[in-house]
């Protein structure tokens, strides 16, 4: 079942799913441009970790044009190696980072935001942190 037609069952909507869809989208694009912030604490400790020279990618399940347009706007871009899309229930984006950084999976933390994330595609060696990097506003969640 798709996103767009469970919305429609479970509150009744009269749109079509794909008016469902393009009211969605048309919704996180807002917020990604506009609104989406990182929460207190995050960007100092981003700061630190470049300043360390310990590098960073993004592995992220959301949409990359979404993505780029809040990391620009938040100036975000520079402290990042790579922005990596993908399906984080699978190990395939993990592995692309570890390619992007050049490192074992046993010495690379991973921040993860996402409560549902199959923390089991990421395997065993990794060392894993529960992060909540962006704040969503109730409106969005």
């Amino acid at each position: 079942m798709s996103m767009a037609q469970d919305m429609k069952e479970k509150f009744n909507l009269p749109q079509t799913e794909k008016e469902i869809q393009k009211g969605v989208q048309k919704v996180a694009e807002d917020f990604y441009t506009n609104d989406a912030q990182l929460k207190p604490g995050i960007l100092e400790f981003i700061q630190k970790l470049h300043q360390e020279k310990i590098p960073m990618v993004v592995a992220s399940s959301g949409i990359r044009a979404l993505i780029y347009v809040a990391f620009t706007r938040l100036d975000l871009h520079k402290y990042f190696k790579k922005i990596l899309t993908g399906d984080k229930n699978s190990p395939e984006l993990f592995e692309k980072c570890l390619e992007e950084l050049g490192t074992k999976a046993e010495e690379t933390f991973v921040f993860e935001d996402d409560e549902s994330a199959d923390l089991n595609a990421m395997g065993e060696l990794f060392t894993r942190w529960r992060l909540s990097i962006a704040s969503f506003p109730n409106s969005v969640r």
